[in-house]
């Protein structure tokens, strides 16, 4: 049984992820809560004036909601421990219990462990079975291929996670900020934008669980009967290992979906898994773009009913031909194409006086000398 390292992985990031939230929460909150505390009061002051002046346009029931949402929202922002100690609850043990029941009460990151394990023990026993003659070679690779597979679903399945849990905590950091945001009915988006984007970074939590909690179910059957044919004896088929190995990768292109569907659910931005692959992917894409364009290769064109090759010399000549009678310098039939070649004004005077030409001089080259 191999050591287990997602459940102490797991543990070490809840410890340092709640540490590191709780203390910028409450260095933030201390630090703008005299400016929220002092704001309330001067709004809540001007608001009596104007409803005791009899210039509030408000009716009393909303003038006191008005009230009561100030007084709720600065001290929130005041009492940053105990506002910490909800938004945390909210947003990550919550989640948390939902995964535990999706998976009968097992914690998440033991299921992944134990999953892990299954499928080493499966890589350890295809890979027993090496033999240099025969078949023993296809059993080495099946072997491989397990491992590979049970690693990325188990790894993939603990970044999403981590990764859920991180931008959790560094949001909810930053809370005191946007909760004084939404005193004011113009920067309320802000607030508004914020609880998406935390709601949002919970849902991934909360659909990363229930899909690890479908997965683990589903390959639970084909690893156990791998196991079972192994321990009475039998002989362990292709179709065995094969079919546990695309359930795997399945698993793995679902969770890749998770971050997709919680930006659907919870109307925030989605968080791009798979950007490296993409980067990387465009990178290459343009560079042989770029290497193609500047390559000196002969292109194929049909024209006039004819095969014909087109090279970049011949390009540069056709645009020179279509320059050259855009400035009505088409020569007469017989003669000379001197119009690309400069020539001295004295000369081309001469040729115009013989009748040797009409077109025009190139002005700029033709004032040298």
């Amino acid at each position: 049984m191999p050591q287990p390292f997602i459940t102490p992985l797991l543990a070490n990031v809840d410890a340092q992820v709640e540490a590191y939230a709780r203390a910028a929460f409450g260095a933030v909150g201390g630090a703008i809560a005299p400016a929220v505390l002092t704001g309330g009061a001067l709004i809540l002051a001007w608001w009596g004036v104007l409803y005791a002046s009899g210039r509030a346009q408000a009716p009393l029931p909303e003038f006191t909601e008005r009230i009561a949402k100030v007084t709720v929202f600065a001290g929130l922002v005041a009492g940053t421990a105990g506002t910490f100690d909800i938004l945390y609850g909210w947003f990550n043990a919550v989640p948390e219990g939902v995964g535990q029941a999706l998976l009968a009460g097992e914690n998440p990151a033991a299921a992944l462990d134990r999953f892990y394990a299954s499928g080493l023990d499966l890589a350890q026993t295809l890979m027993s079975m090496f033999e240099l003659s025969g078949t023993g070679l296809t059993w080495l690779v099946l072997g491989v291929v397990v491992w590979i597979a049970c690693a990325l679903l188990a790894g993939f399945g603990a970044f999403l996670i981590v990764l859920a849990k991180v931008s959790i905590a560094v949001l909810l950091a930053v809370a005191p900020i946007f909760i004084f945001l939404a005193m004011f009915q113009t920067t309320r988006s802000w607030f508004e934008g914020w609880l998406r984007g935390v709601l949002t970074q919970a849902m991934v939590l909360t659909l990363t669980y229930g899909f690890l909690a479908f997965l683990l179910f589903v390959t639970a059957d084909f690893v156990a009967a791998i196991e079972t044919a192994e321990a009475s004896g039998a002989a362990i088929t292709f179709d065995q290992v094969g079919a546990t190995v695309l359930v795997v990768i399945v698993g793995v292109l679902l969770l890749a979906q998770v971050p997709t569907l919680a930006s659907a659910v919870g109307g925030g931005a989605a968080v791009g898994t798979m950007g490296a692959w993409g980067a990387a992917w465009s990178w290459a894409g343009g560079r042989l773009g770029a290497a193609a364009s500047h390559a000196h290769i002969p292109a194929l064109s049909f024209g006039a009913g004819r095969f014909q090759v087109r090279t970049p010399a011949m390009d540069a000549g056709l645009a020179y031909q279509r320059m050259r009678n855009a400035f009505g310098g088409r020569p007469a039939a017989g003669a000379r194409d001197d119009w690309a070649r400069p020539v001295r004004r004295d000369e081309w005077r001469r040729r115009q006086a013989s009748g040797g030409g009409t077109s025009a001089p190139d002005q700029v080259k033709a004032g040298e000398g």
